[in-house]
């Protein structure tokens, strides 16, 4: 006994608690037969000694041993499988079942009390303080493996966040405005907007959604914006953007993630928008004066979804009169309520198609869609990237 409670206090790996444990067993009772079976997820043997292996495979825990409530001499008990052990012996924590150990002596034909059944409350005891210290030590690797994850996902959180534009760096002119709305549906979400200015003429803005969620989505995501970032300061052109887009995150992801992608440049004297939709919800264009919608379609597949794009069809719009456009991500479109599909997509063109400001139109959008925590209806990231056209003429 002092031998286990000198092992549990120095922390030692479960195998060598198991190890002093079925060594004081043999050695020292003299119990020649033991099985030891616990719960972690599923059942598992874990201790097996002195019973050949065609015995203990026909075990099953829950089929054979879940009955047992208490300490049970094997010698009334119909079960054939259990003929070479002495007593069955259930161990509780909690009021819940962690283990059942099975034990039988080394020599049966000895005359006495046999020594499993004298050293049973011993053994009982012993099994208890084995199993509660594995459990105990399973806990707190558990614990510390969430706070790790914790940690990691608080740091996740402040990149992911660091890498969203703040409303103060948009242009600020008479000729565009910009108004935002982000909300993850987890910690760490899959979207992605920005929105630069590559020259005193023209401004480029994306938004963007990688498939699945979690931490890897995350940093492709945040791998996928640097790499824009780049590319803009090389002043690439929006197909050439795309094809080398697409080689770096099917390099990156191995397959298990593409990206949609929505991503256009808008020349302020021109008032020509180009644009590339890969696999995106398609932006809704509205103008104020023809009160005309116009979904932007015009691009290719998916990021990543091939290793090669056969082609890229590149969308152009001439911005004529004052306008409004909506970019957003499928936790938007797909928001369905009481059962009506795309109710959040029919909304949004519903709430577009006025004279109201961008500002106002997201935020009705919101508020008639109840987009906030909480929402049952929620189901994914919702970003909205709202553009307004302003004091639009012909000619420079």
């Amino acid at each position: 006994m002092l031998n286990i409670t000198k092992a549990i206090s120095r922390n030692l790996p479960t195998e060598e608690l198991l190890r002093t444990f079925e060594i004081l067993l043999i050695k020292e009772l003299n119990i020649g037969k033991v099985l030891l079976f616990a719960y972690n997820k599923k059942w598992e043997l874990i201790i097996k000694n002195g019973i050949e292996k065609d015995i203990y495979n026909k075990i099953d825990v829950e089929d054979d041993l879940l009955i047992f409530k208490d300490f049970e001499m094997t010698i009334g008990i119909k079960n054939k499988k259990f003929q070479p052990f002495d007593v069955i012996i259930p161990v509780f924590h909690n009021n819940k079942v962690l283990a059942y150990i099975l034990i039988g002596d080394i020599d049966e034909d000895d005359e006495g009390t046999s020594a499993s059944v004298r050293n049973l409350q011993f053994i009982q005891t012993l099994t208890s303080v084995i199993i509660v210290a594995i459990e105990n030590k399973r806990l707190i690797e558990k614990q510390i493996r969430q706070e790790r994850i914790k940690k990691e996902l608080e740091t996740a959180t402040k990149i992911q966040q660091s890498l969203i534009p703040e409303k103060d760096s948009f242009p600020k002119n008479k000729k565009i405005k910009i108004e935002t709305f982000y909300m993850p549906h987890f910690e760490i979400g899959g979207d992605y907007f920005d929105f630069e200015e590559i020259s005193k003429n023209e401004v480029f803005f994306c938004i963007a959604d990688v498939s699945g969620k979690g931490i890897s989505a995350a940093l492709l995501m945040s791998n996928f914006q640097a790499n824009i970032k780049a590319s803009l300061r090389n002043n690439k052109s929006l197909k050439k953007l795309t094809h080398d887009l697409n080689n770096i995150i099917v390099q990156n992801s191995k397959g298990e993630h593409f990206i949609t992608l929505f991503m256009a440049k808008y020349h302020y004297f021109t008032k020509i928008l180009t644009f590339v939709n890969a696999g995106h919800n398609s932006p809704i264009l509205y103008d104020k004066s023809t009160k005309k919608i116009s979904l932007l379609k015009s691009g290719c597949v998916g990021i990543g979804m091939l290793d090669n794009i056969p082609s890229i069809k590149l969308g152009r719009v001439r911005i004529k009169n004052d306008s409004k456009l909506i970019c957003y991500t499928d936790g938007l479109s797909e928001l369905a309520i009481n059962g009506i599909e795309d109710y959040g997509l029919d909304i949004t063109k519903n709430n577009i198609a006025n004279n109201k400001s961008i500002g106002e139109t997201i935020y009705s959008i919101k508020k008639e869609l109840n987009i906030k925590k909480g929402n049952p209806y929620i189901f994914d990231d919702i970003t909205i990237l709202g553009i307004e056209f302003k004091n639009i003429g012909f000619g420079f």
